[in-house]
């Protein structure tokens, strides 16, 4: 059972979200409605906005959106599933006639499921276990005000990592100094493509002009560079602590 302060929490916050429980589902479900603004200086999301600068005028987005969390029990731990349901996504592909949904992070895989960001940053972020609260601020609300954000402006606020394995290397690239024994585990564990995992067995350096994971036949110095430096990185620090790569 989810604990019952942290909804309350959320509810408060979020006041036209409910729990229900349905077929032995535990869910969070309704209207996610917001008033925020993203600080890029701070790269911090603001909830509840009260600012007379017109520059930050057009970062100020009040939305709602209709949505679906889904919660998981048991070992191995498996975050929330997060779902759009009121056909808002299926609005933004035909508005920018988007042929690939993982475009707006989006796996198809997982009944369309959100990609809220890649697999191992969950466990950097609550390595003690979800933290509700937290999950809703950090994650769920800044993928929410981007789509908005997408939907005017063709474009995201700030950076998003790549799709899958690529979102992973990148992931890494950038959390390398922060590195330890439990996140190289969990980035090798989340690696999907044969291609990764063959790469991270490959003996000398990595290369770029090795095919680039994202699966578009080019050069990955060429296609998706910071991958490469996220893979050089994996690879080394796999070596230096001597990590059993186990792959399957």
């Amino acid at each position: 059972m989810i604990p019952v302060e942290e909804l309350e929490r959320i509810i408060k916050l979020y006041p036209r979200l409910i729990y229900a429980q349905e077929k032995g589902r535990q869910l969070v479900r309704g209207t996610f409605e917001f008033c925020a603004l993203y600080d890029a200086i701070g790269d911090r999301f603001i909830l509840n906005p009260s600012t007379s600068d017109s520059a930050l005028e057009d970062r100020i987005i009040q939305d709602s959106y209709e949505i679906e969390v889904e919660f998981f029990s048991g070992s191995p731990l498996r975050f929330p599933d997060v779902r759009e349901v009121g056909g808002r996504i299926q609005k933004v592909i035909e508005k920018f006639d988007i042929k690939d949904i993982r475009d707006l992070h989006v796996n198809k895989n997982l009944n369309n499921a959100i990609c809220l960001c890649p697999k191992p940053e969950f466990y950097v972020r609550y390595p003690n276990g979800l933290d509700l609260f937290d999950f809703f601020n950090a994650l769920v609300l800044p993928y929410f005000y981007g789509l908005t954000y997408f939907e005017k402006h063709g474009e995201w606020p700030r950076g998003t990592y790549g799709h899958g394995d690529v979102g992973i290397f990148e992931f890494y690239f950038e959390h390398r100094n922060a590195a330890n024994a439990n996140l190289i585990k969990s980035c090798i564990e989340n690696l999907s493509e044969s291609l990764s995992k063959e790469y991270l067995q490959r003996k000398g350096e990595a290369k770029g002009h090795w095919e680039c994971v994202c699966g578009s036949k080019k050069k990955m110095r060429d296609c998706h560079a910071k991958t490469l430096g996220g893979l050089r990185a994996l690879r080394e620090d796999i070596r230096n602590k001597s990590i059993n790569l186990n792959l399957k």
